[in-house]
């Protein structure tokens, strides 16, 4: 059996008599919007009527309220949704709202590999993405929607494409592999083996989809090394 979604738990704060729509109305500094002493992150969390649902902005969101808590003026904006998900042998990503954004789409599906792919680009900018089934361009095109790059008139169509299996893409140090833990390829390529990087980076840990680019990082880092120990 395969199942999907969540309902926040809200009865707690129906009783206590917090405004509740789909989670715990909250604002920018994720307090209760009818009790300031009350705050929410999380699944149980509705900013700008949305709930995430994922791990990475539950973690975006702790950040924020360790700061408000302590004194600090960082606001969420509730801006970034990236979440990456296995289910089965099947790997999803997907970037900000596909279904809702607006702007050029580009799409392409190959029903024999059991893969669809998604681009939403508005003004040369990535603002959505969904990735069903092949997602060997995964952490190059979160690099790109984070930094809000332009790009040119045939890059969304050519990230589409994939990478043949003899030339995977080279990620940069700062590229985004793991989004549940939100590590970095340059911390992975800092490990010395694959134990030590789950222990030390929690990569692969959470939803476990960044592990085929975890494993192949470390093997690239540690052929490299050789290369080097032998000259």
């Amino acid at each position: 059996m395969l199942t999907a979604g969540g309902r926040p738990s809200t009865a707690l704060a129906r009783r206590a008599e917090l405004m509740v729509r789909r989670g715990v109305v909250v604002d920018s500094s994720l307090r209760s919007v009818t009790d300031d002493r009350i705050h929410a992150i999380g699944d149980c969390a509705e900013h700008r009527r949305r709930v995430t649902g994922f791990v990475p902005p539950a973690r975006e969101q702790a950040v924020v309220l360790a700061d408000v808590l302590t004194g600090g003026t960082t606001r969420y904006d509730g801006s970034r949704s990236v979440a990456r998900l296995r289910a089965t042998d099947l790997e999803v990503a997907v970037l900000g709202d596909p279904e809702r954004a607006t702007g050029e789409v580009v799409e392409m599906t190959n029903p024999i590999a059991g893969s669809h792919r998604r681009l939403v680009v508005e003004g040369g900018v990535i603002v959505a993405a969904a990735l069903v089934g092949d997602l060997s361009r995964v952490g190059l095109i979160t690099q790109l929607y984070d930094r809000g790059t332009v790009l040119g008139p045939d890059e969304p169509g050519q990230l589409l494409l994939g990478e043949p299996a003899s030339a995977p893409v080279a990620l940069p140090d700062d590229a985004e592999v793991c989004a549940c833990g939100g590590v970095s390829a340059g911390s992975i390529r800092a490990c010395s083996s694959f134990e030590s990087c789950r222990e030390s980076t929690r990569a692969t840990t959470g939803c476990g989809g960044c592990e085929s680019v975890v494993r192949r990082l470390l093997a690239e880092s540690a052929q490299a090394d050789s290369r080097v120990g032998a000259s």
